[in-house]
């Protein structure tokens, strides 16, 4: 039998600096046959340029946008393009090891969508300490659809999926903030995900990542005590504030497109509702126990039931001196 079809699918912007190193990783894939798309989104740097000259030798599609509309509408519309039975999602800036494409098509096997591992390399390509699982602390096959909506568990980069995951998938809605997330889990909510622990990219980190693979350095539920109401006295958080909101919204997204009353899902737009109010500590707290695996990866037991404790001894700390700062105000 013939190897499929697939489609290459980049999204550029002012990506000049890595982009041609990229492109002739991604010509010189051993897999065979594929087609290479590329949709700039307006760069004003020698991007098209570089394009121009690759498509004007048959080696790639380029098209141009007619205004900026980000990083996922771009991506959307390089999908929309792709006519392969298996598409694969590039970044301009990374590099390609030659067997990708044939590694992942021989391993997605009657999975929607597979992903691998990478390698990290900073601007210079100079490999990093640690591949991408490790430093990020990925999850790589959730247990179940709380872990997957809570983490980001797959790098566009790294993934191969198969066309029949876009009559789910698109159009991609219109609050949707990232797509390759919204890519996996759909293909979860469907059984259709796996995972190659391969490092078949070199993921470049630098200052112009829109997402990279930094260490996460604080828990989330460490985050989510700082919004509650006696945190609020001396410490706002409203970068996370704003993220647990595109969180609960996105959730709502993903239960709006899989059109299923799923309680899971329902149980996870009622935590964010709790966080975001600052009330029903206790709920928050059984959610937490309850997906302790989604918020605190990598954690022995011991430490997860230690910094439990804590919160809770936190807790009724807190509660104490909200309510002596409550008595003296209303003695002034």
């Amino acid at each position: 039998m013939p190897n499929p079809m697939v489609s290459i699918v980049m999204a550029t912007y002012n990506g000049e600096k890595f982009l041609r190193e990229q492109i002739e990783s991604i010509l010189s894939q051993s897999y065979y046959p594929f087609e290479f798309i590329v949709f700039d989104d307006c760069s004003t740097d020698g991007t098209p340029g570089i394009l121009e000259v690759y498509q004007n030798q048959g080696k790639l599609r380029f098209f141009r946008n007619e205004s900026n509309i980000g990083y996922v509408r771009n991506f959307e519309k390089a999908i929309y393009a792709a006519q392969g039975d298996l598409i694969a999602l590039a970044d301009q800036d990374d590099v390609w090891i030659p067997s990708k494409l044939d590694r992942l098509t021989r391993q997605i096997g009657q999975h929607l969508l597979i992903h691998s591992d990478a390698r990290l390399i900073d601007e210079n390509g100079v490999k990093l300490d640690c591949s991408l699982e490790e430093s990020a602390r990925k999850m790589t096959i959730p247990q179940n659809m709380t872990e997957a909506i809570l983490n980001g568990f797959v790098t566009g980069c790294t993934c191969l999926f198969k066309r029949q995951l876009l009559d789910l998938a698109l159009p991609f809605p219109d609050k949707l903030y990232i797509h390759d997330k919204w890519l996996g889990v759909l293909a979860f909510s469907k059984g259709g995900l796996t995972y190659l622990k391969e490092p078949l990219t070199d993921y470049r980190q630098h200052v112009q990542n829109n997402i990279g693979a930094g260490k996460p350095t604080v828990s989330l539920f460490k985050k989510i005590g700082k919004l509650l109401p006696w945190k609020q006295v001396t410490y706002q958080f409203e970068a996370f504030r704003a993220f647990l909101e595109k969180e609960k919204k996105f959730t709502e997204l993903v239960q709006e497109r899989l059109k299923i009353e799923s309680k899971e899902v329902s149980r996870l737009i009622v935590f964010f509702d709790q966080v975001l109010s600052g009330k029903s500590l206790s709920r928050v707290i059984f959610f937490y126990l309850r997906n302790i695996g989604a918020f605190e990866k990598r954690k022995s037991i011991s430490q997860k039931v230690y910094f439990f404790y804590l919160i809770i001894l936190s807790f009724f700390y807190s509660r104490k001196l909200l309510k002596l700062k409550t008595t003296i105000a209303s003695h002034q």
